[in-house]
């Protein structure tokens, strides 16, 4: 579940037409594009050290009209997922709905706060809670963050997000016990 909640940064879709040279630039060219009207497709592949097969989920995702991130997985399990600004609520066909608070998986504060920080476009909030790492090449664009505060970094190592322009085609969170879940995405038609 925490790497389908880090597939809600997808909901960042493409304005800039050029490479930003820096952090206030990428940011300023990122502008939030999915709402209840606009959904992204993600495929998400998590390769944990736990099992032999990577395990592939695909999905949708949107904004509420409560400003609330969900997530609505398709296989292999159908599911919906909200994040909210403290609580998260995860509801599945057949069974009773699981609520609870962020502060349970440091895992989520570092998507919260990466998250909150690409949608308000805010580089010093994202300074704040991550050192950071931004390469171009070739008009694209890779952004390592690495979290800052010590209980989060004994859990998550990276969030990597790369993409072109002010497009993010691509992110990947690695925790710390070698799990890795990278998401693509692409607009839903």
């Amino acid at each position: 579940m925490i790497s389908g909640l880090l597939t809600l940064l997808l909901l960042i879709a493409p304005t800039a037409t050029e490479a930003p040279d820096d952090l206030d630039q990428l940011l300023a060219g990122l502008e939030p594009g999915a709402d209840a009207q606009h959904r992204l497709r993600f495929t998400e592949t998590r390769d944990s050290e736990l099992t032999d097969n990577p395990l592939v989920v695909t999905g949708t995702l949107w904004r509420d009209e409560q400003g609330r991130l969900v997530r609505q997985t398709r296989a292999p399990r159908q599911a919906v997922q909200r994040l909210g600004e403290r609580m998260v609520v995860v509801e599945r066909p057949n069974r009773s709905t699981r609520r609870f608070r962020l502060e349970r998986a440091p895992e989520l504060a570092v998507i919260r706060h990466a998250l909150m920080a690409l949608l308000a476009g805010d580089a010093n909030a994202l300074r704040q809670h991550f050192d950071y790492e931004l390469n171009h090449s070739e008009g694209g664009w890779r952004l390592v963050l690495t979290p800052r505060e010590r209980a989060l970094a004994k859990k998550v190592d990276s969030l990597s997000l790369s993409g072109h322009a002010g497009r993010i085609e691509r992110f990947e969170l690695s925790l710390a016990d070698g799990t890795r879940i990278a998401t693509e995405l692409e607009r839903h038609p």
